[in-house]
């Protein structure tokens, strides 16, 4: 008997041992995978070429359905058209390489063509930095990226900093639920507590959101009441990555094409002074 105790005793301190290994191994992965993933959604627009889809948005008193195209890299360029909760025709959004943007209304049957500004440089370091409000209270300041293909509308899901930002590395949060097949992709499944402004806006406490795993395109997002009912939700129906469909893509970006629309010009003179 004095043998077997001998014996057992190193294998029980190694089995114990072997469980603290993997479990800290685990949440060692965890972290990189909440680091890899919200780099991926700040930076999406860097892991793919094209991508093309539609998605629908029900938050607040805004809804609507979006048909999207977006080119990135050297060439880059957007289409989207926006469709009301009916399936009205809105708005169009075309933006070509050269910084063109053209917002076509498609009832009134008007357009705004517009020059939007040269993409900077790529933010560098921590995103998020401290800053002080008016009342003196410490708050953050987001740092976003400039989308060189101008998606206004379809960088909701092809560009999602916005959500990117929910998830708060100092306040931790929230967490990786796992992995899930959605339209055929690999998604993390990303679940979490808003902060106090965005759950008074919301009218939500928490929210859930699934992120395609190569590109950090935002898939689909929720927020929930107390409870537990669902409030506001984006989610993509279709989306197609096919790098073959960006050598046609540019004949799609044509901010010229406004036949049929009536041009509203802004006045951008300032007033002059009267003397008295």
């Amino acid at each position: 008997m004095k043998r077997l105790s001998i014996i057992a005793i190193p294998i029980l301190t190694i089995m114990l041992l072997g469980a603290q290994f993997n479990g800290g191994e685990g949440l060692a992965n965890a972290a990189s995978k909440k680091v890899d993933i919200k780099e991926k959604m700040l930076n999406s627009i860097d892991y793919y070429e094209y991508v093309e889809g539609v998605f629908t948005y029900d938050i607040g008193e805004k809804k609507y359905k979006a048909e999207f195209s977006v080119q990135e890299g050297s060439n880059p360029g957007s289409r989207t058209l926006v469709k009301d909760s009916s399936g009205q025709k809105v708005q169009e959004l075309i933006a070509d390489d050269d910084n063109n943007v053209l917002q076509l209304n498609t009832m009134a049957k008007t357009y705004v063509k517009m020059k939007s500004s040269k993409v900077k440089e790529i933010p560098k370091g921590d995103r998020v930095k401290k800053d002080k409000s008016p009342d003196g209270k410490e708050i953050n300041e987001y740092i976003y990226r400039q989308d060189p293909a101008n998606a206004l509308i379809a960088k909701t899901v092809t560009f999602p900093q916005e959500y990117a930002f929910w998830l708060d590395d100092e306040s931790q949060n929230y967490e990786i639920l796992g992995e899930e097949k959605l339209l055929e992709r690999n998604s993390v499944v990303i679940s979490g507590d808003l902060s106090e402004y965005l759950a008074k806006k919301l009218n939500s406490t928490s929210f859930k959101m699934w992120v395609d795993e190569e590109t950090g395109v935002l898939l689909k997002l929720i927020t929930l009441n107390k409870d537990n009912k669902i409030e506001n939700s984006i989610e993509v129906l279709e989306i197609n990555f096919d790098t073959k469909l960006a050598k046609t893509a540019q004949k799609n970006f044509d901010t010229d094409d406004t036949k049929g629309y009536k041009q509203i010009k802004f006045d951008t003179k300032k007033p002059e002074k009267t003397k008295k």
